[in-house]
């Protein structure tokens, strides 16, 4: 189920609105998002600041029409992140994204925003991912409440389970 600002295209740039099975792409960078010499993810792969702000950056990997493949994803983060080391690019379906609820309630939402940055940086295979106003709204959440804590370990949690083709080593590359 799509949230009410899901289901309309959000900027002119993309290729529409996020399909429930396109895969969703984050970096996981050192050390904030884990341990690059083990290849182990934690709960810093969501930026709760971004996520709060309702504009945790993500990637839509290819598909039809094509977005953006991981080794670009690799390239461009690696580049843009440079200060940063990149070990990891982890994805999971938009529809276990938005299956995420707490207390019966939907929580995320997945938006085709292409802004990458806020110099006015755009690419169409760019997204964010938000919280679901319902839910923001029924919580009154803040940064500091439980529900957005618990929120923040579930999303974490389900990129940090990526394993197998779901996973794509940088080092590797």
């Amino acid at each position: 189920m799509l949230c009410e600002i899901e289901r309309e295209q959000r900027d002119q740039l993309s290729p529409g609105p996020v399909a429930c099975e396109e895969r969703i792409a984050r970096g996981a960078f050192a050390p904030s998002a884990g341990d690059a010499r083990k290849a182990r993810i934690s709960l810093g792969i969501v930026a709760k600041r971004d996520l709060f702000g309702d504009q945790l950056s993500v990637w839509r990997l290819a598909g039809d029409p094509p977005r953006v493949r991981l080794d670009e994803l690799a390239e461009r983060l690696r580049r843009e992140e440079a200060q940063r080391t990149l070990f990891a690019i982890v994805w999971a379906l938009a529809q276990e994204i938005r299956a995420i609820r707490l207390m019966g309630e939907k929580a995320l939402c997945v938006l085709d925003e292409c802004d990458t940055d806020h110099n006015g940086g755009k690419h169409p295979a760019h997204a964010h991912i938000a919280i679901s106003p319902g839910f923001r709204a029924k919580f009154q959440l803040t940064s500091e409440s439980s529900e957005f804590q618990q929120l923040v370990r579930d999303l974490a949690n389900l990129l940090k389970s990526a394993s197998g083709e779901r996973r794509f080593e940088v080092n590797r590359c």
